[in-house]
């Protein structure tokens, strides 16, 4: 029994102590094991983490670097280590990815293990807006039968957003928990600046189906966003030249009905759907230092 923590990384020595530190404050015997997969650091990322001691196993993984975020190489890293812990620690009932920029709170898994549900999870990230409809690529945690699920995905970008479609079509729950906080010390999709998260965003958004109306308005939102202007026609055009991609039409189908939905929703009532949608302001970290 026990949560499984992976966490792809590549140059995070800067960042991946603080993680370490909060992994370390969680409640005895929520964390089974940690597996950093070390996606071609040239840093010393391995290095520092061999050197940590904790209350856990750890085990970092080598895995050949195949172009860092721009090929997905985090999730086939993500995938690669979930596999070798699974294999090493077979009880746990947790699998959870956790990027090397995020620092729980001291109680976030307490808090997370207190919540119902039987598929895929996460808390609120601190420090951006979180729709609490949607959980967020640097932060998520699946059940043992979830993770069966989500582990026949393609490594590829959009991964992380049609998990949560995979796993509803399988008949189980997708949830955000606001009373777990994190904080992630970079915006998500920013690694590789803010332009190419915006290019990186229009080619998700064309592999996973979103809806054309959808997509549309996703453009005009990064208008007012950095890099202005620019990162919209990033976005717009990597949506135009990316192709199909290789996810599962049938779940493509149900992501863009997902949307249609919420945009129907959202024109009956827009005050309360913003409110419901947006409506957990970042609150003040709550995390050790």
């Amino acid at each position: 029994m026990g949560w499984l923590l992976v966490t792809p990384a590549r140059d995070e020595a800067d960042r991946i102590g603080r993680l370490a530190g909060s992994l370390a404050r969680q409640r005895a015997g929520d964390i089974t094991a940690w597996v950093v997969v070390d996606d071609g650091s040239s840093d010393g990322t391995a290095a520092l983490v061999r050197g940590l001691d904790l209350p856990f196993p750890v085990h970092v993984l080598d895995h050949v670097n195949e172009g860092g975020l721009l090929l997905a190489s985090e999730f086939k890293a993500f995938l690669h280590g979930a596999e070798h812990g699974v294999k090493e620690h077979p009880d746990v009932d947790r699998v959870m990815k956790c990027d090397a920029d995020i620092v729980l709170a001291d109680d976030y898994t307490e808090r997370c293990q207190a919540a119902a549900g039987s598929g895929l999870l996460a808390g609120l990230v601190v420090g951006e807006r979180e729709r609490t409809t949607f959980t967020r690529g640097p932060l998520k945690c699946y059940s043992r039968a979830a993770y069966e699920v989500i582990r026949e995905l393609p490594a590829a970008l959009g991964w992380d957003v049609l998990d949560e479609v995979a796993v509803r079509r399988a008949g189980m729950t997708v949830q955000t928990v606001p009373e777990a906080h994190a904080d992630v010390s970079r915006r998500t999709g920013s690694s590789e600046g803010s332009a190419e998260g915006r290019r990186r965003g229009g080619i998700v958004s064309r592999w996973c189906g979103y809806d054309p109306v959808y997509f549309a308005l996703r453009c005009l939102r990064y208008l007012a966003r950095p890099p202005y202007g620019t990162g919209a026609l990033a976005m717009a055009r990597a949506w135009a030249t990316a192709g199909p991609g290789p996810f599962d039409p049938e779940l493509k189908r149900l992501l863009r009905a997902e949307q249609r939905r919420r945009l129907l929703t959202l024109l009956r009532s827009p005050v309360k759907q913003l409110r419901r949608l947006w409506g957990h302001a970042a609150p003040p970290s709550t995390t050790s230092r």
